[in-house]
């Protein structure tokens, strides 16, 4: 009962965010037009993608917060090592990203009439980087301590800022780089309030570094930082590549499907969150969880089937008429795939928290190269309608593989 108790409060800090921002999402695509509102996505796409440069720091943190039982000595040490280690490493990917802007620009191939807007938006990505990194790294101290109730009311803050300020941004100046921008300020409050309620759970004379503890962390994370990377490139790079090669306005409605495939993550998302440090405290180790398969299946069932039904309706009124048809005939394909990709997130978590995340980084490296073959040989023939059915296939793949190798180990 705990479980879908601290699944709700975690579906909550995404759900409340993400009902306040849909509106917002609405009036930046109307603003921005199709090509800037895709732009912008992509973008924001790229601050989530950038965890992979936390080394898997984040989710290591969560695993030895949720191990550690609250040891104030050893969590401050932890934490100190790990949020200073991602700050240094996300400072040299902001500048990566500041240098080579004119790069991203050509490698997206925008247009050139929004070339001055959108190289000036990549450009504020080196400051909403290590932002975004350093949020994850503090956030992973409430949800290793299952301290979800505190974790979600941040979450809504946080989501609910990064939700309106890019449109409150854009309504006074348009423009894409007006958009990251709210993003940045958003981030940056959140932040503060982040690491103001951090403090109060450690030890001030215990934050120091420690190399052993990094080592410690890196090991764990090193596997988790691969897996990442694979995933990026299997979920994430699809639209950097659909941009290069059909142009950056065909990729907006592709985008927008995806986005919206985001947007219902929130539960399987918030299951995730709850598991994995349930699954990491040692004295849930062998208690049951098919029950979890149980309740998110049907959960999933009541979601999808109206979804399905009135998907064009929905793209209709959320981003306009121009997304309706071509983003909804996408996103009815991305569904099939979004099911078992749910699924997929309990036995993730069962073998991630019990520190085998080899076995999951294997997993992703055999599905790598077969999926981008697929992925290039459907997107050629069938376009973005290719594209989706690709990842869909592999995600499915994922889950049966992730599920045989979860029962082959016992665990």
């Amino acid at each position: 009962m705990k479980i879908w108790i601290n699944t709700i409060l975690n579906a909550s800090g995404l759900i409340i965010p993400a009902v306040i921002s849909l509106p917002a999402m609405g009036y930046l695509a109307r603003s921005l037009g199709v090509e800037g509102f895709g732009v912008f996505l992509l973008l924001f796409g790229i601050l989530g993608y950038a965890s992979i440069f936390d080394f898997g720091l984040n989710r290591a943190l969560v695993l030895y917060f949720a191990k550690n039982q609250n040891d104030v000595k050893k969590d401050s040490t932890l934490f100190f090592t790990g949020i200073v280690f991602v700050w240094i490493v996300s400072v040299f990917v902001g500048l990566f990203v500041f240098c080579f802007s004119d790069q991203i620009f050509l490698i997206l191939n925008l247009s050139d009439e929004i070339k001055v807007d959108a190289i000036l938006a990549i450009k504020s990505l080196s400051v909403a980087i290590p932002l975004t990194l350093l949020s994850l790294v503090m956030f992973s101290v409430f949800e290793g301590k299952q301290l979800f109730f505190e974790l979600n009311v941040l979450k809504i803050i946080s989501g609910s800022m990064i939700g309106l300020l890019p449109a409150i941004f854009v309504f006074f100046e348009d423009g894409i780089f007006f958009a990251i921008l709210g993003v940045i300020i958003a981030r940056l409050i959140v932040n503060v309030i982040l690491a103001y309620k951090c403090l109060s759970f450690f030890d001030v004379k215990s934050l120091k570094w420690s190399f052993l503890d990094l080592k410690k962390l890196l090991g764990f994370g090193g596997w988790i930082t691969l897996s990442n990377i694979m995933s990026l490139v299997m979920s994430g790079a699809d639209k950097f590549f659909i941009s290069n090669l059909l142009g950056g306005k065909i990729a907006s409605f592709y985008i927008s499907a995806m986005e919206m495939i985001t947007r219902i993550s929130i539960l399987p998302a918030a299951l995730a969150k709850t598991i994995f440090p349930y699954f990491a405290d040692p004295v849930n180790k062998r208690k049951p969880f098919g029950f979890m398969y149980v309740g998110l299946v049907a959960i999933l069932t009541f979601l999808l089937v109206p979804l399905f039904i009135f998907s064009r309706e929905i793209f209709s009124i959320w981003l306009g008429e121009n997304f309706s048809e071509k983003s909804s005939e996408i996103f009815h394909i991305l569904l099939f795939g979004f099911f078992f990709n749910s699924l997929a997130q309990i036995p993730f978590a069962k073998i991630q928290a019990s520190g085998l995340a080899k076995v999951t980084t294997l997993i992703h490296a055999f599905e790598l190269i077969p999926y981008v073959i697929l992925f290039f040989i459907l997107m050629h023939y069938y376009g973005t309608i290719g594209a989706a059915y690709a990842w869909s296939f592999r995600v499915v793949l994922d889950f049966f593989l992730l599920e045989f190798f979860r029962l082959k180990m016992k665990i």
